[in-house]
């Protein structure tokens, strides 16, 4: 009997479906799991007549990015893999039918900062922040969404350096509007003010907002800038390593 708890909680009412990242315990990481179960909460929305999807997550931070527990196992075509399906999992919400809201209140990395610019409106708290540290092991990931969202020396920047974008800085990039009133299903409230056009208008906007501009390929520029590299799983062990020492030092 597995007594695991669910890494997702997906809730439905009427058109709004709300999947919320339940594994605070490791600041909802994108485990193997995590990844797997928010592919099926997508599919199941893109099929069950949900018109926007709305993603939150419980605990201090949004989501800690890629998952780094059992990393001794793992190896470069292993952890291939698993970006692989994060950057699926990313191009079923920015080119899918589903409009998405996510509604941050701690900090995104990585991968689930990502997930945050995969998603058609966003809104933060004070608490909120974004950081795309992947070009530390190698990674080229959600950069395009980036730089569509903001302008190109902007994502360049931002990904180069893998520094913190804080809740304000974002807001004034267009990133995010900012959450003042944080109150009970406040993500369902903007969701259902984004259901009251009609469904072909709503898909259409979807198409044309997310239509990118020349030759956009991001699973291309993901899977090169890994797979043309080998050494891919010692040096995210090395960056996990790298962390833990950091934290050490600071505490």
């Amino acid at each position: 009997m597995n007594d695991a708890l669910p890494p997702i909680v997906v809730a439905k009412d009427g058109p709004v479906t709300t999947v919320t990242l339940a594994s605070p315990g490791s600041a909802n990481a994108l485990d193997a799991a995590m990844v797997e179960a928010l592919h099926e909460a997508v599919d199941a929305a893109t099929a069950n007549g949900t018109r926007v999807l709305v993603i939150e997550a419980e605990g201090r931070a949004f989501c800690a990015g890629l998952g780094l527990a059992g990393l001794i196992g793992e190896t470069d075509a292993s952890m291939l893999l698993r970006l692989v399906r994060i950057e699926l999992l990313l191009e079923k919400l920015w080119y899918g039918p589903l409009l998405s809201v996510a509604v941050v209140r701690g900090a995104a990395a990585g991968a689930g900062a990502d997930l945050v610019m995969a998603t058609t409106v966003r809104y933060a708290t004070a608490a909120a922040s974004l950081r795309f540290p992947g070009s530390e092991f190698g990674a080229v990931l959600g950069v395009r969404r980036l730089a569509e969202c903001t302008n190109s020396a902007f994502a360049a920047e931002a990904a180069a350096t893998g520094r913190a974008i804080r809740v304000e800085e974002a807001e004034r990039a267009g990133i995010w509007k900012r959450l003042d009133d944080d109150g009970p299903g406040v993500g369902a409230d903007i969701a259902r003010e984004l259901v009251r056009r009609a469904p072909e208008t709503v898909a259409a906007i979807q198409r044309e907002a997310t239509a990118y501009g020349s030759a956009p390929d991001p699973m291309g520029s993901l899977v090169r800038s890994l797979a043309g590299r080998p050494g891919l799983a010692g040096r995210i062990r090395e960056m996990n390593e790298r962390r833990l020492r950091a934290r050490k030092t600071t505490v």
